[in-house]
């Protein structure tokens, strides 16, 4: 297309496009990333090994909450790691419709809407606050560069593009579904 569209590849084949976004990724931080996930799992593996020496049943109790919230945030940074090393978006227009897929080391759920049910695509508004940079961490998967209404549900895509990313793909993808 002899556009730059950063980290976007797109290959557009007469009607069809599509477009890989490999996920955002700095080696630094992606390092830090596994450390806090490899201490993380040594301090949950220290608690459980617990659970085998005699317990009053209060502690028990309290170590088994605990476990259930140490494992829910273990599968999010595990889920976080893995979209860093190994994430990517699909996204194809073709045939009339919209077709996204999440994809982590080679699996992923296709997701696909009707070209003509798409309503108000839009590039997302990124506010400047607190929460949108703690919902934008480097840890977190999150930051939709667009979104669209579908039957009334808001579907975003396109995580953590930049500016001159989201500039080019928006118009790219914005004439495609108008030409599809």
């Amino acid at each position: 297309m002899g556009k730059d569209f950063g980290r976007a590849l797109v290959d557009k084949k007469g009607e069809e496009i599509n477009i890989e976004i490999p996920a955002y990724q700095e080696s630094s931080k992606t390092n830090l990333l596994m450390l806090w996930l490899l201490a993380f799992t040594v301090c949950g593996a220290i608690v459980i090994a617990e659970l085998f020496k005699p317990q009053t049943r209060e502690f028990l109790l309290y170590v088994f909450i605990f476990l259930a919230f140490w494992l829910y945030f273990e599968l999010k940074i595990l889920k976080a790691y893995r979209w860093r090393k190994y994430g990517k978006e699909k996204i194809r227009i073709a045939d009339g419709k919209l077709i996204i897929v999440r994809e982590t080391a080679g699996r992923g759920i296709e997701e696909v809407y009707e070209l003509e049910q798409v309503r108000n695509f839009r590039k997302t508004e990124k506010k400047q606050n607190f929460t949108e940079a703690m919902s934008n961490s480097y840890w977190i998967i999150s930051g939709a560069a667009f979104s669209f209404d579908h039957y009334g549900k808001l579907v975003m895509f396109g995580l953590q593009l930049n500016e001159q990313e989201t500039a080019g793909l928006f118009k790219l993808i914005k004439h495609q579904m108008k030409e599809a």
